[in-house]
């Protein structure tokens, strides 16, 4: 059973990035045809910013490092559903105050059984 990611919201301005996998077919004279790729043929990766004390980023790169990039994790993006994703990369902690780190980071939206 997938764990659920902590309860930190990232840095405002999150957006998706959404690559639509298809197949295309080209004919004679321009023509061509297209179709989805599988039933689920959209790849969402979402490029999460956190900004926190040190103590809450390293219980995000402990849950992360948790699942060795492998592992789906349930995570709400903004006005989203909760969906399952993977995290295979992320950046920091890095100092950005006296007191807040930050740590980006890559959510993979997976679709596992």
């Amino acid at each position: 059973m997938p764990q659920i990611f902590p309860n930190y919201l990232p840095k405002f301005g999150l957006q998706p990035q959404r690559l639509f996998r298809t197949h295309e077919a080209s004919f004679g004279d321009g023509y061509s045809q297209r179709g989805k790729d599988g039933i689920n043929n959209v790849n969402e990766t979402w490029q999460p910013l956190f900004e926190r004390p040190l103590a809450d980023i390293l219980v995000i790169v402990n849950f992360i490092d948790s699942l060795n990039g492998v592992d789906s994790f349930f995570w709400t993006p903004p006005h989203q559903p909760q969906a399952l994703y993977t995290c295979s990369r992320y950046t920091g902690p890095r100092q950005i105050g006296q007191l807040y780190y930050s740590l980006s980071a890559t959510f993979q939206r997976v679709y596992d059984l």
